[in-house]
């Protein structure tokens, strides 16, 4: 078994970069995904670089400006619809021209920030595999070389600390990811076998957890998580609450303290 450890949300803010960075050099970490029109995505990504920290793009497609314009994907304030309201929008009926055009131009401000292509892609707040989306985005991942992506196919039902509603959630996720794992798959972009972090978010994360949800693992497991420093919400668009909560520090106090049993690997291991 192999274990990559990604974390999310770099260029987030630069008390989430710290943690991120942190855990990289503490080699509690394998690889992070970058937002590129986050606050501190330039900054971000400059340094990682210097870090020899993998990066993969976090599109995103709910949260903050975008880089072009896409009105139906935005608000009034200009700002890209939030996580559900996102769904609502059904955008890959309603404007899937709108969804590419945004997730083009987020391939190509990565490689303008690294220097590099994308080889991996996740999505913020799993936006990739929403319903239908996994159809619109795969033939653009494959033309731009995107070799990877997550598949967040966890089974809750066994974390009696999970409560219902997020369980119900994924649950009702569930079908539409494995259509998402098959269609990512036939344009060559792979995904680990396993996924583990949906159980084990912010204040639980810790090794009698993480030892529960690793009990049936095999092949290529990801392991994502959200580690960060404190810091002062944002009084600009990346100012969700989950930024600056407690549970961003212990996950970076946490990874510190782990007992890991695979060998780590970076998303490398699909080139």
């Amino acid at each position: 078994m192999s274990l990559i450890i990604n974390a999310d949300d770099l260029g987030y803010s630069s008390h989430r970069d710290a943690g991120i960075f942190e855990c990289f050099e503490k080699k509690c970490l394998t690889s992070a995904s970058l937002i590129v029109n986050g606050p501190t995505s330039e900054s971000a990504a400059r340094k990682a670089v210097e870090m020899g920290l993998f990066l993969g793009l976090h599109l995103n497609l709910t949260e903050g400006i975008p880089l072009t314009d896409v009105p139906l994907l935005t608000g009034d304030d200009g700002e890209m619809y939030y996580k559900d309201n996102f769904m609502a929008l059904d955008a890959p009926n309603t404007c899937p021209k709108l969804v590419v055009q945004e997730t083009r131009a987020q391939l190509e401000q990565f490689k303008v920030l690294t220097g590099y292509s994308a080889k991996h892609v996740d999505g913020h707040q799993h936006v990739h595999i929403y319903p239908g989306m996994a159809e619109l985005l795969a033939p653009v991942f494959q033309e731009y070389g995107v070799l990877s992506t997550r598949i967040p196919d966890e089974d809750l039902s066994k974390f009696e600390w999970v409560g219902g509603g997020r369980r119900k959630k994924y649950e009702m996720l569930f079908s539409t990811m494995v259509r998402a794992r098959l269609t990512y798959k036939k344009y060559g972009v792979r995904a680990p076998e396993c996924f583990v972090g949906l159980a084990l978010g912010g204040l639980s994360l810790g090794q009698e957890r993480l030892d529960s949800c690793m009990k049936e693992t095999f092949g290529t497991i990801e392991l994502m998580v959200h580690p960060g420093h404190s810091g002062v919400l944002s009084d600009g668009c990346f100012c969700d609450s989950f930024d600056t909560s407690d549970g961003r520090m212990h996950e970076c106090e946490q990874l510190q303290t782990l007992t890991i049993r695979p060998t780590l690997c970076d998303w490398s291991v699909y080139e």
